[in-house]
């Protein structure tokens, strides 16, 4: 196509260059231009030497060592490493093949190192059914010691023509025939037992528990801690939890009145036997096993069930403080024996899970409550919930972590979620069964948890199955 004009260029001859030179507007502008390119590299240079020095020193370290260090999206090298980050908020994911790699929030100071120290969950545990070793014989209660030992409880139920199945340090025990242990407790350091009997009889189930016995160390014999008063009436001893010092036990006693009704006495016994301090009488039976303490062994929280709810109650030893928090069951038959609580690694403060009443989810069963997290100061503290995260039977991982159980959508499978005091969560493994009612143990420190899973894995029976969980190495 043709343009209706023409374009001509001339190249300056010698005299207008000559002519150009000599304005001053022209050298005016050569100097303009000059002086701000000099203007732009200074400040370029002076941008980028502030960008320079506001950095911070970001330290990551994992467990197992080796992960791929993911800083905002790049690749800086692998664990353990130093980086030099700029100042402000980032993300940093972990990637090694095998675990899971949720995202880490971290904020680096000016001239300062920020720490990311993180142990690394596979993402498909190795889970292991824990079973009774002997025929007739029950789990009664699983935990963690101090060292990470897993201390398997059993119970026995004495069928007819059968010498049941056997008893707990029997030499000890057996030294007096008129007493047979009932239900066990060890203390955290794995040196105690305590246990409770009947004075009279000679049966490993049944019958009228009223004795409180605490086998001494390496076998050196056992004393008598506590026994019911011949005034009690229709009092029966029915479950014990060591303090995890090991210096006092507390105690639950069912009160049956002859005008019907049930009540629990709860109260703190001396492991010495010199002492026994009165908390509380409920009007609702313990849930065996439940109890949880906090760290210093001056607060407890455990289960209780009146009719067809399970309810989770805290005590504080000290002021004889005691709370109901929540109904965290309405089942007739499926309850986890453990207490869904999770005492601050420091303060006063907790966190536990119960049923939001204000959300719902649905299933084959209708409508339910959604299982939530809620935190609070102090025992009296009102509660409030985590965010929208949803999870139950919380462990503290840091200060600003937890790890619960929760249940993929539309009754799916259960899975590890970690989730922020802010309420975010992620889902970090997937656990090889459902359930309906089911709690955990945690030992974040190895991890490691039990998994109680209320009626079994298939919820056609009445009582437990119980699941090691390694979330770190293999399975022992």
């Amino acid at each position: 196509m043709e343009l209706p004009f023409t374009i001509v260029f001339e190249p300056p001859t010698p005299s207008d260059l000559s002519a150009l030179l000599r304005k001053p507007l022209f050298w005016l502008a050569v100097i303009v231009a000059i002086a701000g390119a000099l203007g732009l590299r200074q400040l370029y240079g002076h941008l980028a030497a502030q960008r320079r020095a506001q950095v911070g020193i970001l330290q990551v370290t994992s467990q197992p060592a080796g992960a791929v260090i993911q800083l905002d999206g790049r690749a800086h090298g692998r664990t353990p490493a130093a980086i030099t980050a700029e100042t402000g908020h980032h993300q940093v994911r972990l990637e090694l093949q095998g675990y899971a790699d949720p995202p880490i929030a971290v904020d680096v100071q000016l001239d300062e190192t920020a720490t990311v120290d993180q142990r690394l969950w596979l993402r498909t545990p190795v889970v292991e059914r824990l079973r009774p070793l002997l025929p007739g014989a029950s789990i009664a209660d699983v935990r963690f010691l101090r060292d990470g030992t897993l201390a398997v409880l059993r119970s026995c139920q004495e069928m007819a023509g059968s010498s049941g199945c056997g008893k707990p340090r029997e030499p000890p025990i057996a030294s007096d025939p008129s007493s047979s242990p009932g239900r066990l407790a060890m203390s955290e350091d794995g040196q105690l037992v305590a246990y409770l009997a009947n004075q009279k009889s000679d049966t490993l189930s049944g019958g009228h528990l009223d004795q409180l016995w605490v086998l001494q160390p390496d076998g050196q014999g056992r004393r008598l801690v506590y026994q019911l008063p011949a005034s009690s009436g229709e009092q029966d001893l029915v479950d014990l939890s060591w303090s995890p010092d090991g210096r006092h036990l507390i105690a639950f006693a069912r009160q049956r009145p002859v005008a019907g009704g049930s009540s629990t006495r709860v109260f703190v016994v001396d492991s010495a036997g010199q002492a026994v301090n009165e908390l509380v009488t409920m009007p609702s039976d313990v849930v065996a096993g439940s109890s949880t303490w906090d760290a210093e062994g001056q607060r407890v929280g455990f289960l209780t069930r009146s009719g067809e709810a399970t309810s989770l109650f805290v005590i504080g030893l000290a002021q004889l403080d005691a709370r109901y928090l929540a109904d965290v069951s309405r089942s007739d038959s499926q309850v986890a024996p453990f207490a869904p609580l999770a005492w601050a690694p420091q303060g006063a403060g907790f966190v536990y899970s119960a049923p939001d009443q204000l959300q719902s989810s649905s299933s084959w069963l209708g409508s339910q409550p959604s299982p939530a997290l809620f935190s609070a100061d102090e025992i009296f503290g009102k509660p409030q919930r985590l965010g929208a995260s949803e999870g139950e039977t919380p462990a503290w991982l840091d200060q600003q972590t937890l790890v619960g159980l929760a249940r993929k959508p539309h009754e799916g499978p259960l899975v590890v979620r970690e989730v922020k005091r802010s309420g975010a969560s992620s889902d970090v493994a997937d656990l090889p069964f459902k359930a309906n009612a089911y709690a955990a143990r945690w030992d974040v420190q190895r991890g490691q948890a039990v998994v109680a899973v209320a009626g079994g894995a298939g919820g056609l029976s009445t009582s437990s199955d119980y699941w090691l969980v390694q979330l770190q190495g293999t399975a022992r």
